[in-house]
């Protein structure tokens, strides 16, 4: 029968079970449906109702139903509709479990969009949104999106006849 040197078997047996727990330690992490799972961002935006009011940002980040808090940066670019070269950036600021905010006065009334920009060690996320600031603008985007809505509602329409 075939023996081996105590000296020899004990780092075997070791070196062995090294392999083995290192073979099921990768073990890829992933959801129910097999994927990978993907981080979830709520970009929100509160209008004011006249320049020179606050507007308050905000985006609520989550993975798997749970508040992501390790964003290493968030933050926001507001610009006038139609005049990128007018951004403004403002740093987002945690103010809960996965929720960041920041806040901008605005001096002048109009439609603005403002671009979340979130990044994370697995992740780079940069959601948009128009929102509209003074009452006049308010109407005009309500106008504007309503339009779109009817546009996209006849181009519908035509391609099931």
């Amino acid at each position: 029968m075939f023996t081996i040197n105590r000296a020899i078997r004990v780092p075997l047996i070791v070196l062995i079970l090294a392999f083995i727990c290192g073979c099921t330690a990768q073990v890829p992490v992933s959801d129910r449906n097999g994927f990978k799972p993907h981080l979830n961002v709520d970009l929100q935006v509160t209008s004011a109702t006249d320049a020179y009011h606050t507007n308050k940002f905000s985006i609520f980040l989550t993975q798997e139903d749970v508040p992501y808090r390790d964003a290493a940066q968030v933050q926001f670019e507001v610009w006038p509709e139609g005049n990128k070269d007018a951004v403004i950036k403002v740093d987002g600021k945690q103010s809960s479990s996965g929720l960041y905010t920041a806040s901008y006065s605005f001096s002048e009334e109009g439609i603005y969009i403002v671009k979340g920009h979130v990044s994370t060690q697995e992740y780079q996320v940069m959601p948009s949104k128009r929102f509209a600031v003074g009452n006049k603008a308010v109407e005009e985007l309500i106008a504007q999106e309503q339009a779109s809505e009817s546009e996209m509602d006849h181009t519908h329409a035509e391609h099931h006849h």
